[in-house]
């Protein structure tokens, strides 16, 4: 857990967003947001996102909380960063 919000999804609003970890051999084990419909069924939701991409997509629509941590990016890697430094 990484603390970012799980919101409902904003493409198909049926479900809440799920974290997930990649089992592809290019990105094991990065992390990603997606909609439990994405590629489900007839009906697949688009909403799938890095979580980079997913923190700046929070981000764009204010829907970090002012009491979360503060993500930056180094190098491909998010870190999450505290008052009480790295962590």
């Amino acid at each position: 857990a990484d603390g970012l919000p799980l919101i409902m999804c904003t493409d198909c609003g049926l479900r809440r967003v799920v974290r997930c970890k990649s089992q592809h051999k290019w990105s094991l084990c990065q992390i990603f947001y997606c909609c439990p419909l994405h590629k489900r069924g007839g009906s697949s939701c688009p909403f799938w996102y890095w979580k980079e991409e997913y923190v700046d997509f929070l981000a764009s629509r204010g829907l970090l909380p002012a009491s979360a941590n503060t993500y930056t990016r180094a190098g491909s890697m998010m870190v999450a960063e505290s008052k009480y430094g790295v962590g």
